[in-house]
């Protein structure tokens, strides 16, 4: 009886050592495969140059609303974008940063508002309402600038010449001294009698703007356009012209569709006598 009771208590014993065994191992695989879990998990650990190389900044980085390519712009580097430019600068070391200016080849500025070439900003009716004008950005020479675009619907105006027939007589634009209309074509003629030539003296002269100017007849020094007033003097007409004797004489004034508010020009011309006879002694 004990023999049976001690063999019992022995395979007991042994049953009980297997299981504790056999859990063991069940955890040390468990523990192993997590592990390798982790392992696989983690990234590598790179060099500390690679590190330090891939953390250098390449350039300007692109915007969002950009093209995917390239990621990064080069010191120098421009990018266009509706009305901006923007260029790559490096004002520190390794520091880059995106320099955003007006792009002045393709838009102009308008109270900080920018406008591409061909944009009409504001447009006017004149009050003749065959003729709209416009402030218009517009390229001129490789760049966009701003500028007064006329639409001229209207009729032809014909010239007007006024024949003089007595001397002395008075020469001045439309309007004199208050500023002179526009889409003006005017002339005055005058022939000097037998023996006489005409003498034409300015007494004020303001004739500026698009299109506006004076003509003379023959012209003076190989010259016969003339306008400015006192502060842009470079094409004004001499105060006084003497023309050759028993020479026809024509002035012409034209205004173009706009004006400025400048008030033309007033002169007088008379007839003198010739005094480059040639006559015998005593005469």
């Amino acid at each position: 009886m004990e023999a049976v009771v001690s063999t019992q208590s022995t395979w007991g014993d042994g049953l009980q050592m297997r299981t504790l065994l056999g859990l063991s191992l069940v955890l040390l695989l468990i523990a192993f495969c997590l592990a390798e879990e982790n392992a696989a998990a983690e990234p590598k650990a790179e060099p500390e140059a690679e590190l330090e190389e891939r953390a250098k900044p390449k350039g300007c980085k692109r915007m969002n609303d950009w093209p995917k390519k390239p990621k990064f712009y080069k010191k120098g580097r421009m990018f266009f974008k509706h009305c901006k430019k923007f260029t790559c600068t490096e004002p520190a070391p390794r520091k880059y940063v995106w320099k955003e200016e007006l792009d002045t080849k393709r838009c102009c500025s308008v109270n900080q508002i920018y406008y591409p070439i061909g944009s009409k900003i504001l447009c006017k009716e004149l009050p003749d309402e065959c003729t709209t004008v416009c402030l218009e950005c517009v390229r001129v020479e490789a760049k966009a600038e701003l500028d007064l675009v006329v639409d001229d619907d209207c009729p032809e105006r014909p010239p007007e010449t006024t024949v003089i027939i007595e001397v002395p007589f008075d020469i001045q634009t439309p309007g004199h001294p208050n500023a002179y209309p526009p889409n003006q074509d005017i002339c005055w003629s005058w022939t000097p009698k037998c023996g006489n030539y005409a003498y034409l003296e300015f007494f004020d002269f303001d004739v500026l703007g698009r299109d506006a100017y004076v003509t003379i007849n023959p012209p003076i020094n190989g010259k016969s356009k003339f306008y400015g007033n006192e502060f842009n003097p470079a094409n004004l007409p001499p105060k006084t012209i003497g023309f050759p004797a028993d020479t026809a004489v024509m002035i012409c004034f034209k205004s173009g569709k706009i004006v400025n508010g400048h008030k033309g020009f007033s002169a007088r011309i008379i007839d003198k006598p010739n005094s480059d006879w040639i006559h015998s002694p005593n005469y």
